[in-house]
């Protein structure tokens, strides 16, 4: 049978120790009741659906329009967003997954794809929303924990990124509750905040709010759903 999923958590924090002399942080054990509150917050459903206003700010497009967005938890993480505006075509389509992403704006005929494996991945606002969106599918849970650290009246903890090139830490309040994601890619860095209001994804040259209107449990995706080619014309 499964051991408890807090033994589990507590024994992967103290698996990692790391020393405090030369600059380097000192690895701690999360309190229990913190560990059990992140536990429970991670995602249950084996995938659910989103919708929501969302506004988003990029040297692409930049405007607020209507979004829905798919993300499946189980059996692996994947991720599929579209925008669209309140007339007119959809001006945003991102799907990922496990084995690479491709996402484009049709207004503007530009667009990435990139298979994980293949290589460093661009540094491309795409790019980064296809990380974020998939380790939010995957869920930031303590079995990932690398390295736990106080800070402030919480901890900050590093994840193992679902990515090898990305770095991923989390602001964990005193309650439990992620605050905040950091992300690097190779130099780029960008954040996802998370309030009562909403989501926050921002990195330079990029901003994207997000209110959620409602979500719903999802049943039966195919796999295509996470997949998308580029249509001709595209620039990437």
């Amino acid at each position: 049978m499964f051991e408890p999923l807090l033994e589990r958590a507590l024994r992967v924090f103290a698996i990692v120790i790391a020393v405090s002399a030369c600059g380097c942080r000192a690895t701690v054990l999360l309190p229990s009741e913190v560990a059990a509150a992140w536990q429970r917050s991670c995602p249950e459903a084996v995938a659910w659906r989103q919708i929501g206003r969302v506004r988003l700010d990029s040297e692409a497009i930049s405007g607020s329009f209507r979004g829905a967005c798919v993300l499946r938890h189980l059996p692996t993480p994947a991720v599929r967003l579209q925008l669209f505006p309140e007339v007119g075509g959809k001006v945003l389509d991102l799907a990922a997954d496990e084995t690479g992403f491709a996402g484009y704006f049709p207004q503007a005929a530009r667009g990435v794809s990139h298979v994980w494996d293949e290589g460093p991945a661009p540094r491309h606002v795409l790019t980064f929303m296809a990380i974020t969106l998939l380790e939010r599918a995957r869920g930031s849970d303590p079995e990932r924990a690398l390295a736990v650290w106080p800070e402030g009246t919480g901890w900050t903890v590093e994840l193992q990124p679902l990515h090898v090139e990305a770095q991923v830490t989390l602001d964990v309040n005193a309650r439990g509750e992620v605050l905040a994601k950091h992300f690097e890619l190779r130099g780029a860095r960008w954040t996802e905040t998370v309030s009562e209001g909403g989501t926050r994804i921002e990195g330079k040259g990029f901003v994207l709010e997000l209110e959620i209107e409602s979500t719903s449990p999802a049943e039966d995706l195919p796999d295509a759903l996470f997949h998308l080619e580029l249509p001709p014309g595209v620039t990437r």
